[in-house]
């Protein structure tokens, strides 16, 4: 699981601002979101992202394997996983 790598995006604050050639749309990211783009920038799988989640927000695995998967599922569907 992986970003496209045609995709670019800045850490602004704390938000990430994404932008899409393909779509030619910005999207921007806050919350654990940012957490989770990071992680997937630095070659983490979904175990990693879980991991980093927890280690954030103290939140249980159960629910930062939710809020990842969802977050992921996201990305999925605006294209920006690569495939």
């Amino acid at each position: 699981m992986r970003l496209r790598s045609d995709v670019a995006w800045r850490l602004i604050d704390d938000e990430i601002v994404v932008f899409d050639p393909v779509s030619s749309q910005y999207l921007t990211i806050a919350g654990a979101g940012v957490v989770i783009w990071q992680a997937l920038t630095e070659g983490a799988d979904l175990d990693g992202v879980v991991s980093r989640l927890v280690e954030t927000f103290e939140v249980t695995e159960d629910t930062a394997r939710e809020d990842a998967r969802g977050f992921l599922d996201s990305l999925r569907s605006s294209g920006l996983l690569a495939a």
